[in-house]
């Protein structure tokens, strides 16, 4: 039994004592201290882990909107290529996770799956090739479409109690975004996005000299380092 001007006197009241910043903040650049593009760690055991990724864009980058199509594309499900051609296909692995995120300084976009080791590097090599045909553009207008249009359900699926839109809003808060995207914003973004535009961030950041890998298992990294060449 609590009414809507008692709650705001209560929360602002206790507001009072924090000062709030509303800017962006400085962000020193992070040198890279990986010394290589290739990390292995030897276990004995039959099956391999292994971690593909790419460095993308920090959250304040318009172009991290076109880095969730292109990864949903990728493997989103069993419809993305990736599982279609590892598992549903190739019957290399059984389970994948598929992750990119945007940060203060940098991003990332990353698969992640493990296969019997054997298998390791043909699945190495499929993922490479699945990278490269991206940045190569070889992108079907249905993948794109398929792409927006699960990432739209999601979003709307997701959005369905108090914490998800103070998940949604407090993030954005926290970065200290120049502009707060509703939801509708972000359904706009993603349905306005072109082709070009997904074509052209494809091309810059799939490419091969641009992937970093990390394995743990029965596998050699001079192996994986002849595929990045």
């Amino acid at each position: 039994d609590v009414s809507l001007p008692e709650a705001e006197q209560s929360m602002n009241a206790q507001l009072k004592k924090y000062r709030f910043v509303s800017q962006k903040p400085v962000i020193l650049p992070i040198e890279r201290t990986i010394s290589g593009r290739v990390s292995v760690r030897p276990h004995k055991s039959d099956a391999v882990s292994l971690i593909v990724a790419i460095p993308t864009v920090s959250i304040y980058s318009p172009d991290r909107h076109i880095f969730k199509i292109l990864l949903n594309l990728l493997a989103r499900d069993f419809g993305a290529s990736l599982p279609d051609k590892l598992r549903s296909q190739g019957g290399l692995i059984y389970t994948w996770v598929s992750d990119q995120d945007n940060l203060f300084d940098t991003g990332y976009l990353l698969f992640k799956t493990a296969t019997h080791k054997k298998n390791s590097m043909k699945v190495v090599h499929i993922i490479i090739e699945e990278f490269q045909r991206i940045a190569r553009g070889e992108i079907q207008d249905e993948e794109i479409e398929a792409a927006k249009s699960n990432l739209i359900g999601r979003l709307l699926t997701n959005i369905e109690t108090g914490s998800d839109y103070i998940y949604w809003y407090g993030l954005q808060e926290f970065y200290s975004l120049e502009k707060v995207l509703h939801i509708h914003d972000q359904i706009n973004i993603y349905k306005n996005i072109s082709r070009k535009e997904i074509l052209s961030i494809a091309k810059r950041y799939f490419s091969i000299d641009q992937i970093y890998i990390a394995a743990c298992g029965n596998i050699e990294q001079k192996e994986i380092e002849k595929v990045l060449r």
